[in-house]
């Protein structure tokens, strides 16, 4: 993190054991969402530098983007990644929960890209199928969340 006023470095955020893939900065500026190909996601508080949560993806990650809403009570952060799977976590001071949603039209397809619509009431992710699949944004209280 470097500050602009002074071009100088005020802390370097550690902790991916392989390359860094995507990154997202949630919409209250508080926090940084880094996806590596380790196959984890690393949030990270803004103010101290620290780590805030490591979530487990399972595989290589290739996008992380907060839910445009993230600061006004939707806690949302959408991951996809190479096994062809897009993940929604709901971020909470407890545990993470997790949807997963299957994207995928054969074993080997990845899933390389995802971003949410400006409203926040759906996703889109595209893929080395070829295909663009949209999705709708589930309910925070969904049963489907598995904590």
């Amino acid at each position: 993190m470097w500050c602009l006023q002074s071009a100088r470095l005020i802390y370097s955020l550690r902790g991916h054991t392989n390359c860094v893939s995507d990154f997202s900065l949630s919409p209250d500026n508080t926090k940084l969402a880094s996806g590596s190909l380790d196959g984890t996601i690393r949030i990270w508080d803004l103010k101290t530098g620290s780590p805030y949560s490591v979530l487990q993806h399972g595989s290589g990650v290739y996008t992380v983007e907060f839910h445009p809403f993230f600061s006004e009570g939707l806690p949302l952060l959408l991951s996809t990644g190479n096994d062809g799977l897009a993940r929604i976590w709901r971020l909470t001071d407890t545990k993470p929960a997790l949807m997963t949603f299957y994207c995928k039209s054969v074993g080997r397809d990845q899933i390389r890209c995802a971003a949410f619509s400006l409203g926040g009431t759906k996703f889109f992710v595209g893929g080395t199928d070829g295909l663009l699949r949209a999705y709708k944004v589930p309910d925070l209280k969904s049963s489907e969340f598995v904590e």
